[in-house]
Order: C-alpha cells, then structure tokens, then sequence
C-alpha cells in the first residue's frame, strides 16, 4: 500500500481497498487520516501487525477482524453482513442512540495474513 494515501487524503472519511492485491504491512501513515471512520482493506495479502494507532484514531467502535458488528447482529439490518444502507430509526440496536451514531466506525481487515493482538 503506497504510504503516500496518509499523507495525501487526511481528511477522507472512508477508505474501501477490498480486493486491491496489496502487499506488505499496513502502513503507519493511515494513522494521519483525521475523520476516518471506517477502513475497509479486506482481502488483500497484508500482514504483520495493526497499528496501534489506527484503533486509537478510530475509537470508540467494536472491533472483530473478521465481522465488525458482530456484536450487533440481532439488532441490526443486514446485507451480506455488513449494513449496507439504513434509516437511523430501522437499524439502531437498543442503548445506542442518534448522538452515538456518528462516531460508530468499521474496520474490516479479514481475508489477510495479519498476526498478533488488536490494539
């Protein structure tokens, strides 16, 4: 993944690389992006290690490598697994209101050879 992408979009808010034949670490750069609010690098061929920095810049929000909102399944609409489109008021699970849906974010990293903890 270039490391230019941190440098150069700092204030994007979503990022989609699925299926991009990257290679190599995530970068450290990605850390830079100001407003991210859901990443999705997904099968690509990255390993080693998540940045720390990444979660803590995209915090709060529930984390699962492999289903993000796993948590939330039965009290959310789904498409495919992930929301794909929504209503506040049809996909909200209960304790969460609409203040708190702005800072819900998504990261998807499955389908790489990442190791170690998440952050």
């Amino acid at each position: 993944m270039p490391p230019w992408i941190g440098e150069s979009l700092q204030y994007v808010p979503i990022l989609v690389f699925r299926q991009n034949e990257f290679e190599g670490i995530i970068p450290f750069q990605l850390c830079q992006l100001k407003l991210l609010r859901i990443l999705d690098m997904s099968e690509n061929h990255l390993f080693g290690s998540i940045p720390p920095c990444i979660i803590d810049a995209m915090a709060p929000a529930e984390y699962d490598l492999y289903d993000p909102f796993n948590a939330y399944r039965q009290s959310m609409m789904f498409l495919h697994g992930k929301v794909q489109q929504w209503e506040r008021e049809s996909w909200l699970p209960p304790g969460i209101n609409n203040a708190d849906v702005d800072t819900l974010s998504y990261l998807d990293l499955s389908s790489n050879e990442l190791n170690g903890t998440i952050p």
